[in-house]
């Protein structure tokens, strides 16, 4: 006989980075919540009352409340701590925040923000480059010892001697014949 899942979850102390997790199974999936450092929470005890909320959600099978800051809180937060005292720097940015971003984003908490709806969005923005930055001398490099491996070489770049053909023109370089 299958022996019935614990339904509270468990928490559980890292031993290598000193913290509290929080793990319980759910829909035949296990999950986990950090809850806190060894040094916030001496004790399993405290810590197990500090996965209350977490294990009550469990409990009931619904998610529990997220904690996690919107974007309009960090950007709040930026702007006290972080944000540039420069005048010219600090309209441009406070410009972008209150046009662009805080629209779109201000009510999403930071932990549902993913790369690939950023960058998409990112995209879409009037002044958003359409081409990628320009080349590294080493990626541009690469690109043409591909090409000169596959013979695709350009004929207006250089002809079979390797030497482009202006250079050839003003005589810079001689074949020996």
């Amino acid at each position: 006989m299958k022996r019935a899942r614990n339904r509270d979850g468990s928490v559980v102390l890292d031993k290598r980075i000193k913290t509290w997790n929080f793990f319980w199974w759910e829909k035949g999936r296990r999950h986990s919540k950090k809850l806190g450092t060894k040094r916030q929470y001496p004790t399993k005890a405290a810590a197990w009352r500090a996965a209350q909320a977490l294990r009550l959600a469990v409990e009931n099978q619904r998610p529990a409340r997220n904690e996690a800051p919107t974007v309009e809180t960090l950007v709040k937060q930026y702007r006290v701590e972080k944000m540039p005292t420069r005048s010219d720097t600090n309209r441009c940015y406070e410009s972008w925040i209150s046009v662009h971003i805080l629209p779109k984003w201000a009510e999403n908490p930071i932990t549902d923000l993913q790369a690939r709806p950023v960058e998409m969005w990112l995209d879409t923005l009037p002044l958003a480059p359409k081409e990628p930055y320009p080349r590294s001398r080493h990626s541009q490099f690469a690109v043409e010892f591909r090409n000169v491996e596959t013979g695709h070489t350009p004929a207006s770049q250089s002809d079979q001697s390797g030497h482009s053909s202006k250079a050839r023109q003003r005589g810079y370089h001689s074949r020996a014949v």
